[in-house]
């Protein structure tokens, strides 16, 4: 099932389970014991067979007077039950699924007695089931999560992020806790854990099988080529209906303007927060060594205070304007105000102001600075040892930045290092010092795709005109850079209100969208029986990747081709395979091979579109079309 499939599938179910919700979950409930019912299908079969092979192998005699013969088939036979005992194991062990448990720091009745009263008000008027452990979490965010126990019981587990808490009023809580708690209500987080279930006991089952010596997940491959789309089609819908229905809770418990307040709220500040608060935070290291001790006091102390007015009605437009994904179970802020009625005053939607007493200070009462400081600790201890990497990282880079800039004084830079300095400059100095760099990349190269990019989304982001016209280039050079390019000309296009040309450039993203999933699918699905070609290399591009490859003493053989596309084939899509040398009893030949792909993958310079691959003993119809086209193989020293 390809995606425009996906997408066609979901939007039928999407219309079925609003017209008969009760027929629509009862098809959810019926596939998702329908994998539990191959997984017992496939483990009896394989016992039966076991049982079938071992009571031939035992009593089988053929009817020739050659002892030896019989013997060995005897041996061939109990041999194959073996195997097939050992498939039933691997498959029995995957079953055992471990739910790691959400983090969070529990909070408990006797420290916030509000908080919990305020919990247990909503969950008795909702007669939804109770939370067993409450979780302050330090996301802009909240959810429930129910994990099984055993039988038919679940833990629910409610987290509720800190900096969300200090942003919303407790009116937009309350709305925000009764979606939560809608959920429980209506045991939607049971059924999807259910579906959740199967789904990783499908993906356990069949990752146990392909770490097993012996490519065996064909037992299940036809099977879940058909199930596993289905199956995540059919959830996706459920988990989308689930989250009007919540929505429909909050209205009735908080009312329709909580509720809308509060989506408003969270889309605009958390698209604010990601970029002038932890964008901020991580250059920091560009300057300063030691990690700082109190992120979250600035991170409660950012969200206190309102941003301008002009970011705000941006960010509003933008959030508003966002259509619903299939990349994302919840619906877009403008979908989901509809479904709820909400009507603002002078039918105009605003930003709601910033409320006087947030629900954190509200709720959580002294214990709040305590939180605080806890999630200080606690960020500054995860991110200690990666903060003093990144400084070292960037004085390195601010080094490297000096380098370049001397060799520019005295004569042009090649286009690689011209690219370098210009993505670095842009990285510590910022969009003003880079932007002349940027250029002087285009000066050796006018259709350098990610240069012209560049300097396009620093001037749309200052307003600027011409920014069209570098993205325009930019996309034709690179079919990769058409729909982030087309989102960033379709807000310009917005706030300069050319709402005709903004539904153009919506259009236009997501028809080459469709057309990059096909591209997508067709560069990641590779079998022998595709169609491949003559690379048709330059000799100094070959010379280098031969040189490179033989850098690598366990490489024994390797081979480029050219893999033929039929979406855009005017980009070039290569293959490359490589074998490794074996060595005698070699237990660790996986993890060998594996290292190799991984240096491959992150060394190799090569200025193409490649996949690189491991032509492994499993793979011999590969290695065999690979090594059938012409000039395919590469001569190593």
């Amino acid at each position: 099932m390809n995606q425009a499939q996906f997408e066609k599938l979901v939007k039928e179910l999407d219309n079925f389970a609003h017209q008969q919700p009760h027929k629509y979950k009862l098809r959810v409930k019926l596939l998702a014991s329908l994998g539990y019912a191959y997984v017992i299908g496939l483990i009896t079969f394989l016992l039966g067979l076991a049982g079938s092979l071992i009571y031939l192998g035992i009593f089988l005699r053929l009817p020739i007077s050659y002892v030896f013969i019989n013997v060995l088939v005897n041996f061939f036979l109990i041999y194959l039950a073996i195997t097939a005992i050992w498939f039933t194991v691997i498959i029995i062990k995957s079953l055992k699924i471990y739910f790691p448990k959400p983090k969070g720091v529990e909070l408990n009745r006797q420290q916030t007695p509000q908080l919990f009263q305020f919990i247990d008000d909503l969950t008795s008027t909702l007669q939804a089931s109770k939370c067993d452990r409450i979780l302050l979490t330090g996301d802009f965010n909240a959810g429930v999560v129910q994990l099984p126990r055993f039988w038919k019981l679940h833990e629910n587990y409610l987290m509720l992020g800190l900096p969300l808490m200090c942003a919303l009023s407790l009116e937009q809580f309350r709305a925000v806790l009764a979606h939560e708690l809608g959920h429980l209500s209506r045991n939607h987080s049971q059924l999807q854990g259910q579906v959740y279930l199967v789904r990783k006991t499908w993906y356990q089952v069949w990752v146990n099988l392909k770490e097993s010596s012996l490519d065996s997940t064909f037992l299940l491959n036809l099977f879940l080529n058909w199930y596993a789309p289905f199956l995540y089609a059919y959830s996706f819908a459920m988990a989308r209906s689930d989250e009007y229905e919540a929505d429909r809770y909050a209205k009735e418990i908080a009312g329709a303007d909580s509720i809308a307040e509060a989506l408003i709220r969270f889309e605009v500040n958390s698209r604010y927060m990601q970029t002038a608060f932890w964008g901020n935070l991580y250059k920091q290291p560009h300057h300063q060594i030691l990690t700082p001790n109190n992120v979250y006091t600035n991170l409660v102390d950012f969200l206190s205070k309102d941003f301008p007015l002009e970011q705000q009605v941006k960010l509003l437009d933008l959030a508003l304007d966002q259509c619903t994904s299939y990349a994302d179970t919840h619906p877009c802020l403008s979908e989901r105000l509809a479904s709820i009625g909400y009507n603002s005053a002078n039918d105009q939607i605003t930003v709601p102001n910033l409320p006087e007493m947030n629900a954190a200070k509200t709720l959580l009462n002294d214990s709040l600075e305590s939180y605080i400081s806890c999630f200080n600790k606690e960020w500054q201890l995860q991110t200690s040892i990666k903060w003093y990497e990144w400084h070292k990282e960037s004085q390195d880079l601010q080094m490297r930045i000096e380098y370049l800039e001397r060799q520019a004084i005295n004569h042009s830079l090649a286009i690689d290092k011209a690219w370098e300095l210009a993505s670095l400059t842009l990285n510590f100095k910022g969009d003003t010092a880079a932007i002349p760099k940027f250029k002087a990349v285009l000066d050796v190269d006018l259709k350098h795709a990610d240069a012209n990019y560049a300097i396009a989304n620093i001037l749309l982001e200052k307003g600027d005109d011409q920014g069209v016209q570098y993205m325009e280039m930019a996309m034709e050079q690179d079919y990769g850079k058409v729909v982030s390019g087309c989102e960033l000309v379709r807000a310009f296009m917005r706030q300069k209100g050319d709402f005709e040309r903004a539904d153009y450039y919506r259009e236009r993203g997501n028809s080459h969208y469709q057309l990059l999933l096909l591209a997508q699918e067709e560069r990641t699905c590779i079998d022998a029986k595709d169609k491949f070609i003559t690379h048709n290399l330059p000799k100094d591009l070959l010379k280098s990747l031969n040189k490179q490859l033989s850098d690598y003493p366990q490489m024994k053989e390797a081979y480029i081709v050219q893999k033929a596309v039929k979406y855009f084939s005017e980009q070039p899509f290569y293959i490359l395979g490589f074998v490794r040398r074996r060595i005698l009893n070699d237990d660790y030949a996986k993890e060998r091979d594996l290292e190799l792909f991984s240096d491959l993958h992150n060394d190799l310079d090569f200025p193409y579109e490649i996949y690189i691959m491991h032509l492994n003993l499993y793979r011999w119809n590969l290695k065999r079309a690979l090594s059938r086209v012409p000039k395919s193989k590469i001569p190593l020293y």
